[in-house]
């Protein structure tokens, strides 16, 4: 007879039930300390970093990162066949990134034990995930795994940054950090995007872009990148984000099935792409337009990162704990929905009321919170309790 496991080995079996709940416990608190901070300056926790900084690192070397480890670990052992990290170990890598969490509140140079928490870390889930893929001799795949050590050095830059040492590292880093997460959705989104619109629909997408398009959207993609985050050259950043709007673009009209928008598991991550198009939009306009260029860092950010990774943990938990995702639970749009709406007030409004511009952002932390609170509510029990006989997702096509 099988024994049921128990509730700390079911919470340790797989890498998206401690790091999803990381990212959501740890995003929920990471913005109520930002909102106190902006809404009464000065009465939140000092820390080594300033506070716009921190709160930029913390919600991209935080709670970005720990979504990337949980998917990741998951996804990988679902592409591969094997297990990347189980157990102790699992709970070993989501303590260190704790750690680092707790690490980086303390005061002075506190950002200097952050960063060799965060190195454990990201080596640590490196090695987790490398060990599977080499072993399965899926060389495809090390596009992916690219993207965490990117990130480490991203965390790097910016703590040189902020030691003094390189005068542009955290500009860089902070840039770094934000298209690595946008390179790997990118990457990610062609795999599965269309294959979970036609799971989530029952319609047929019949246009895939051919392959010379997409190894020119990874060019310019790259050009973009370097241009933006290490130089000041304002009319080659807006080219080359005129040319992915195009690219990217097209991509979302072949995605379009007119039934998506009746299926929340599916339009979530279909309006987090689109805000991702819309953020390269509006730094080709920042050229002559300064006000879209700062707002891009959200359309970016809040719009698409914060929608499509809420989508895929809720993707990811309900397949792999034996749920269909295409039927979720009740109230799964109350995740979604405030989070699109913040989005808009995020990046939409101070184009339209700039004079509101602390009300805005105040809002949408707010909605922000509704989200991961409406996230937490649905499921956490789904992460610390063990699974239905779990069936797992296709991540591939």
């Amino acid at each position: 007879m099988k024994r049921t496991p128990t509730a700390l080995a079911a919470f340790l079996e797989a890498g998206f039930r401690p790091f999803f709940l990381a990212a959501t416990l740890g995003g929920i608190a990471l913005v109520l300390v930002w909102g106190l901070e902006y809404g009464f300056s000065g009465a939140s926790p000092r820390t080594g970093l300033h506070p716009v900084v921190w709160h930029g690192h913390e919600m991209l070397m935080g709670y970005t990162a720990a979504v990337v480890a949980g998917f990741l670990l998951t996804a990988v052992s679902n592409w591969t066949g094997r297990t990347t990290l189980t157990g102790p170990w699992l709970g070993t890598l989501a303590a260190v990134w704790l750690a680092a969490r707790i690490a980086l509140l303390l005061p002075g140079e506190g950002h200097w034990p952050a960063f060799a928490l965060e190195t454990l870390f990201f080596l640590g889930l490196s090695v987790a995930l490398l060990r599977p893929v080499i072993a399965a001799k899926r060389w495809s795949d090390l596009e992916v795994l690219a993207k965490v050590p990117t990130l480490w050095v991203a965390g790097l830059l910016i703590h040189l940054g902020a030691a003094g040492i390189l005068n542009e590292g955290i500009r860089w880093g902070l840039y770094t950090a934000l298209y690595t997460v946008v390179g790997l959705i990118m990457v990610i989104g062609r795999r599965v995007i269309p294959f979970f619109i036609e799971r989530g629909t029952g319609g047929r997408l019949t246009w895939r872009p051919p392959r010379w398009q997409e190894l020119m959207g990874l060019v310019v993609f790259l050009a973009f990148w370097i241009l933006d985050a290490f130089t000041r050259e304002k009319a080659a950043v807006a080219l080359t984000a005129a040319v992915l709007v195009v690219i990217h673009g097209i991509r979302l009209l072949a995605w379009h099935h007119r039934a998506l928008w009746s299926r929340p598991m599916v339009w979530v991550l279909y309006l987090g792409y689109t805000w991702i198009v819309a953020a390269f939009a509006l730094k080709a306009a920042g050229w002559w337009w300064p006000q879209a260029d700062a707002l891009a860092l959200h359309a970016f950010a809040y719009g698409g990162i914060g929608l499509l990774t809420m989508g895929m943990m809720v993707r990811v938990t309900l397949g792999h704990t034996g749920r269909n995702p295409n039927a979720p639970p009740r109230g799964v749009s109350w995740i979604f929905l405030p989070l699109a709406l913040g989005a808009l007030v995020r990046v939409a409004l101070p184009l339209l009321a700039p004079d509101r511009y602390p009300l805005w952002v105040l809002a949408s932390a707010g909605l922000w919170l509704s989200g991961l609170l409406a996230l937490a509510t649905i499921c956490l029990p789904m992460w610390i309790r063990p699974s239905v006989p779990p069936r797992g997702i296709p991540l591939r096509h």
